[in-house]
């Protein structure tokens, strides 16, 4: 089966895109809490940032055809339990993943579901580590920002640009720089997000 978005080849089984992040087992609707073109609305996001750990290193231990080869299935790991958990895909960037919670399908446990999926997000990447390291001797790693907040999100489409499932807000902002500060393989969450889990999953306090 081939992408509507980009028309590459997905798996038969595959609810994302691994090379676009577009959904694929709704590209036929229009999913009712989805903001109409060339509108804004104000809503609480759940925004992840992921990126993979030493990515400069392995991209010259490797052939590039074989980093390429890496990055499409470390990107396939990542979207399994995004996807299991309701998560868009809003941007791939190199190695480095761009995901809401909470839109355009939003979940009471939207925070909740973002750190499960991280979770699995790095068992995922520590089973790839196992196949890859013959080849790479770099351990592969992720790390994952965490952040909960108000943004603005719509589809802006004029003269000049066309971006789909844009988000403008701080909240953004502090999901990548939360991103930055994580260690390999561990999860930074914001004091938002940390809130809104009510105990769900037990975290270690990071400082200020």
């Amino acid at each position: 089966m081939s992408c509507r978005e980009c028309g590459r080849e997905v798996p038969q089984a595959a609810n994302f895109c691994p090379h676009c992040g577009v959904r694929l087992d709704h590209q036929a609707e229009v999913p009712a809490a989805s903001v109409m073109p060339g509108t804004l609305e104000r809503r609480q996001l759940t925004i992840m940032f992921c990126d993979l750990v030493n990515s400069t290193v392995l991209a010259e231990a490797l052939d590039p055809e074989a980093f390429g080869q890496l990055i499409e299935a470390y990107r396939g790991a990542c979207v399994a339990p995004i996807a299991r958990y309701d998560g868009l895909v809003a941007q791939f960037v190199g190695d480095g993943i761009l995901v809401y919670f909470g839109f355009p399908l939003a979940h009471e446990d939207d925070p909740d579901r973002a750190v499960r999926a991280g979770l699995e997000m790095i068992l995922a990447v520590k089973t790839l580590d196992a196949e890859w390291r013959p080849q790479t001797n770099v351990p592969l790693a992720v790390r994952i920002g965490i952040n909960t907040g108000v943004v603005v999100v719509g589809d802006l489409r004029n003269s000049w640009t066309r971006e789909d499932r844009a988000v403008f807000g701080q909240a953004v902002n502090v999901a990548s720089r939360l991103q930055n500060l994580a260690g390999p393989n561990a999860i930074i969450l914001s004091a938002e997000t940390r809130h809104l889990l009510r105990g769900a999953i037990r975290c270690r306090p990071q400082g200020r």
